[in-house]
């Protein structure tokens, strides 16, 4: 009896002491430390603007305060702004998880170490600057999550690392899908991007979809598991070379990753690079899927459209043709399986379509098949809100089931002039409008097209009356284009009807281009545009009458009249010259196209 009476009473007294060490000021909750120093330990539910003081006052007693506790801030949901105060060297482990309503955090100088979590799931945070002196960043400190719809992925952009930080702990800006720009400061200690081993992906930039650009701390020694897992705007990446190791899908997914600098000696995974060089293009990626050696290293699953460099040698995938891998499930409107995807300079025909590739694709309305692909061998399962269809000219044959519960699907044209084989139940439904190349309906009337064209259901059956060609072509300044019944010196595109007699008309399409000399256009400063490099789209300072897109060859590729801004996303990456006619002023400027 004495021994639990005891028990009680030291336990008393221990609640008393701990009490005695913790208070109340304002909105904040602090526990006395070691040497008249204290930690903030909780906040309000309320606040919203929140301003730590560098020291307070309790009981006559002047406490410093040197740190944030763990989960001290966490799910603040109505927390907007966070002062913290110089002399601050600790910020604990989740100690702001989940304030997604914090957008501004002023960090101090003092400022050691950045707990696990810390800052994790701050879906408003606009901006972050790492003070120098911060020597760890813990696992998942800026990490947003893989589900965006949550508002819990941070809006900055940008993020420098000084050479201080000596840890960057896993996942430390994991799904953090607004970040482009990743600066290691010269002098980095950074030797590791650490990842666990097992299944869970948690590389240092995993799922960082808006990253481009970022220079690798010279003494990296280990890129870890998944480490750019899923970056697909990361185009080029050079890896120091006394990195020794590359982990499993350190690049899986990097869509637009067009050049790789290798390391001479490295242990690398053979899916390091798996899914690199596709290129996802208005709903679809293409990929040519390929095995690529290069040196001693052998690369699975690779798309293609990629140099690796080894050593002052290019290796490039042995690559023919590409073929459509997947379609966007959130892709609606109309899906175009192009013809062919361009290179390095050379055009690659796309000549198949994976299998599943346009499984449960719920909400394209229009599917047209490139001229290039030689079978329907793919389902459109559950393309309920599809209604027409494009087959390619060259298409042969489609497969049983193509077009399952397709159930909206009533316009077909094919551009094929012998019927493709149809499998059985190819359309699940009758076709209202089907339209054929001039000269080919008795032909498909006698396949078993016809079993799915029934006159007794308003279902018609159009011969087209043209065929259509496309003819690109370039002359000089001051040339005449007289070929195929033309007569033009302008850039533009121009066409010519061609009669037959069994009134299946040709029409010709020109498509012409210019060379135009751009060293003699006059140097003017009065028209700015930008953003200048860019990723597509162009802004100036005022309209311009007349702009022509010149590429390097002196080829003009595109023309804009009476604008003040111009797309570009259709052309490959590169340096273009936009030469301009303004109130009869001739202006060049350089363009470059990331």
């Amino acid at each position: 009896m004495n021994r639990i009476l005891f028990f009680i009473c030291s336990l008393v007294f221990v609640n008393i002491i701990f009490a005695q060490n913790q208070f109340v000021i304002g909105d904040l909750t602090y526990q006395v430390k070691t040497n008249n120093n204290v930690e903030v330990i909780a906040c309000d539910t309320s606040a919203i603007v929140v301003n730590i003081p560098a020291s307070v006052n309790y009981e006559g007693v002047n406490y410093n305060v040197t740190s944030i506790g763990n989960d001290a801030f966490q799910y603040r949901l109505n927390l907007t702004s966070i002062t913290i105060p110089e002399g601050v060297v600790n910020i604990g482990d989740k100690a702001f998880y989940c304030c997604g309503s914090l957008s501004s955090v002023a960090l101090p100088e003092s400022l050691v170490s950045i707990g696990n979590k810390a800052f994790s799931r701050c879906g408003s945070l606009d901006s972050i600057s790492i003070p120098y002196g911060v020597t760890r960043v813990g696992d998942y400190a800026f990490a947003g999550t893989e589900y965006s719809f949550l508002n819990s992925n941070p809006r900055f952009t940008s993020i420098f690392i000084p050479s201080t930080v000596n840890y960057l702990g896993k996942g430390a800006f994991a799904y953090c899908t607004n970040l482009v720009d990743v600066v290691f400061e010269e002098g980095s200690q950074i030797t590791s991007f650490a990842s666990s081993e097992g299944l869970e992906i948690d590389g240092m930039f995993v799922g960082c979809t808006a990253l481009t650009s970022i220079n690798l701390p010279p003494n990296l020694l280990n890129l870890g598991n998944y480490t750019f897992y899923n970056c697909k705007s990361l185009t080029n990446i050079d890896i120091p070379q006394d990195v020794s190791y590359i982990g499993k899908y350190a690049f899986y997914n990097c869509n637009e990753l067009s050049a790789v600098f290798l390391p001479d000696n490295a242990e690398i995974d053979s899916t390091a690079f798996y899914n690199v060089g596709i290129k996802y293009i208005n709903g679809l990626t293409y990929s040519a899927d390929l095995q690529l050696t290069v040196g001693d290293y052998s690369f699975y699953h690779i798309g293609g459209l990629i140099t690796f460099y080894l050593q002052n040698q290019s290796y490039t995938a042995p690559l023919e043709e590409m073929a459509v891998i997947d379609c966007d499930d959130n892709k609606s409107g109309e899906v175009v399986v192009l013809d062919s995807i361009e290179y390095a300079g050379v055009n690659y025909p796309v000549t198949s379509i994976a299998g599943i590739a346009f499984d449960n694709c719920c909400r394209i309305s229009s599917i047209i098949i490139g001229n290039n692909i030689t079978s329907i061998d793919v389902l459109f399962d559950d393309c309920t809100e599809l209604t027409s269809l494009v087959v390619g000219k060259k298409v042969a044959s489609i497969c049983s089931d193509a077009f399952p519960f397709c159930e909206n699907l009533n316009f077909v044209k094919t551009l094929a002039t012998t019927p493709p084989t149809l499998g059985q139940n190819v359309f699940s439904y009758d076709i209202d409008t089907l339209i054929v190349p001039c000269g080919t309906m008795n032909n498909y009337m006698s396949t078993n097209w016809n079993y799915y064209w029934d006159p007794m259901f308003n279902s018609i059956i159009i011969e087209e009356t043209s065929i259509n060609e496309i003819i690109t072509a370039t002359i000089n300044e001051g040339e005449i284009y007289t070929e195929n019944g033309f007569n033009v010196n302008e850039a533009g595109t121009y066409t010519q009807i061609f009669t037959a007699e069994n009134g299946c008309d040709s029409v010709v399409t020109l498509h012409l281009y210019i060379n135009v000399s751009i060293e003699d256009v006059e140097e003017i400063v009065d028209v700015i545009c930008f953003p200048n490099p860019t990723k597509g789209n162009v802004y100036f300072n005022q309209v311009i009458e007349e702009i022509k897109v010149i590429n390097q060859q002196g080829n003009e590729v595109l023309r804009f009249f009476n604008t003040n801004s111009i797309k570009l996303e259709t052309l490959p990456a590169g340096i273009y010259y936009l030469k301009m006619i303004n109130n009869e002023k001739n202006i060049t400027q350089k363009i470059i196209i990331n």
